[in-house]
């Protein structure tokens, strides 16, 4: 069994400069229909068991996801890390789960897919990344760079129940997904300025940021964009 989470919690950016905005990110429409309904499409074309929406808004999100049935819309007030625990109490404990933004209308199923295959076969917390080169030319994201490369934060994240509910484990994941960059200065100005520089491997990186965390984390490296598309500036509004 497995269970994919779709957060639809983040309201839209004056940045995106909508004339009519909608009370989250997840509803705002692209290719006339709401983002969050692109996710869904992707998500219902693997083999989850399960599928669920945490929001701020109920009553609007179920009326956008309405026509897929048997998603589970649940109150939430924000990436609230009580709510991800009652959620997670619920869900055999060494079971995947993936956890995806509900603005991402540009994932694809792969990149789902590839998440939940990971999470499926070792117990720890996946962090998807995504290569910057992957990214259209128009669409600019925060990003570090490594060794390896220049990498940005997906939107995206996976793992089993028992791992999330180890002590203050969800409370770092909220973190880390609210402002990923944010919890990364948190760690100390070595590490800051070892990230700004380039000087980490992935390798370093990702045992530094286990150690730092206590947490058992592996980086996804993906090559495609879907994870890191979501939508904060006017630019992600268009393929």
């Amino acid at each position: 069994m497995s269970t994919s989470i779709i957060l639809a919690i983040e309201s839209p950016r004056a940045e995106l400069h909508l004339a009519d905005a909608p009370p989250l990110r997840a509803l705002i429409e692209i290719e006339g229909r709401p983002a969050i309904t692109h996710v869904l499409r992707q998500v219902r074309s693997l083999a989850f068991s399960k599928t669920m929406v945490l929001t701020t808004f109920p009553d609007e999100v179920q009326v956008a996801v309405s026509e897929f049935q048997g998603v589970e819309v649940k109150k939430s007030p924000g990436f609230s890390s009580t709510m991800i625990r009652q959620v997670l109490g619920e869900l055999p404990p060494d079971d995947p789960i993936v956890v995806v933004n509900g603005d991402l209308p540009w994932v694809l199923a792969a990149e789902i897919g590839e998440l939940l295959g990971a999470a499926a076969e070792t117990p720890d917390l996946f962090l998807s990344m995504v290569d910057t080169r992957a990214l259209p030319g128009h669409v600019k994201k925060q990003s570090a760079s490594f060794q390896e490369g220049t990498y940005c934060p997906g939107r995206a994240f996976a793992a089993v129940p028992r791992i999330l509910l180890q002590g203050a484990a969800l409370e770092r994941v909220e973190a880390l997904s609210v402002s990923p960059f944010e919890l990364l200065k948190s760690l100390g100005p070595g590490f800051l300025f070892k990230l700004g520089l380039g000087m980490f491997s992935m390798g370093e990186f990702e045992t530094e940021l286990a150690k730092q965390l206590a947490l058992p984390i592996q980086l996804l490296l993906m090559n495609t964009p879907g994870f890191a598309r979501n939508l904060s500036n006017p630019e992600d509004l268009r393929a």
